[in-house]
């Protein structure tokens, strides 16, 4: 386990197989787990609950939900470092927590590898927002940041600097220098290991069909043209055509209804989607 730009890395176990993406998914909006408890101490064990018990509370459209009798299942365990695979692989898959990995964010980071997603750095249309210095990557570790255009489908979400998935811009540097630059604030911050974004949100949603809320926008995209962005997708140019009237220092986006995912809230949550929300904070 790596600690860079303050941010904890975790590993992916990647897939053998090439399979699609509706195979990788958990069925009835529920991700089945265990946890070891012997592995770990009160402390620790007390915040792997809370950081479930938070996406629980955030998330619409699927829980992680302790196993009774289902056959695939998380295996919450300690380990070396912070692993995970990413969505379902069939059976008992481990998580896998090492001493260092004891923080909500870096819990819910590999959550939501199990949830079914890759690192926001690795979208197809990543070179669009962030330059990959590869002088500077730790040779063992470039994988690590290579594109996924094979499996990973972006769901029309803007892309997300804040995302709870992203690296920081040090991370996995070999000599001390950037391994990622935004292209859109190139002495802005990248990644976090605090909480879920609204974007990463909404993505989980998205992927486990609740449908009918519009993208968050991105505090990045605040104030931008549409003609800042090459090849901006129609969700982004939607999306930003909408910041005009959105103050840059007090940023609240309109949420519409989603009736789907709306019945699954609980009322203190259900108030929040209905009401308005704050742009996440990227900077």
């Amino acid at each position: 386990m790596l600690v860079q730009d303050g941010l904890l890395v975790g590993v992916i176990i990647q897939k053998r197989n090439a399979v699609s993406l509706s195979l990788w998914e958990w069925k009835n909006h529920k991700i089945p787990y265990i946890i070891k408890e012997s592995d770990f101490s009160a402390s620790a064990l007390s915040l792997i609950k809370d950081a479930i018990a938070t996406f629980n509370r955030k998330v619409a459209c699927i829980s992680w939900t302790p196993r009774k009798n289902e056959p695939d299942f998380v295996r919450i365990r300690s380990g070396a470092g912070c692993v995970s695979s990413i969505g379902r692989d069939g059976g008992m898959q481990d998580l896998y927590l090492g001493s260092n990995c004891y923080y909500k964010g870096v819990v819910l980071h590999e959550m939501n590898h199990a949830t079914g997603f890759y690192h926001e750095q690795s979208r197809p249309d990543r070179d669009k927002y962030v330059q990959v210095n590869w002088d500077n990557i730790q040779s063992d570790k470039r994988l690590d940041f290579k594109k996924e255009t094979q499996y990973i489908d972006t769901l029309g979400a803007p892309y997300d600097y804040g995302s709870i998935m992203h690296y920081g811009k040090d991370t996995f540097s070999a000599n001390g220098k950037p391994t990622l630059i935004p292209l859109f604030d190139p002495k802005g911050t990248m990644g976090q290991r605090t909480d879920l974004s609204l974007v990463d949100i909404w993505k989980i949603n998205k992927l486990y069909k609740c449908t009918g809320i519009q993208p968050p926008i991105p505090k990045w995209m605040v104030g931008l043209s549409t003609l800042s962005i090459p090849g901006t997708t129609t969700t982004e140019q939607s999306l930003m055509s909408t910041t005009s009237a959105v103050s840059s220092t007090s940023s609240t986006a309109a949420t519409t209804s989603n009736t789907n995912c709306l019945e699954n809230l609980t009322g203190k949550l259900k108030k929040e989607y209905t009401g308005s929300r704050e742009i996440t904070n990227t900077r």
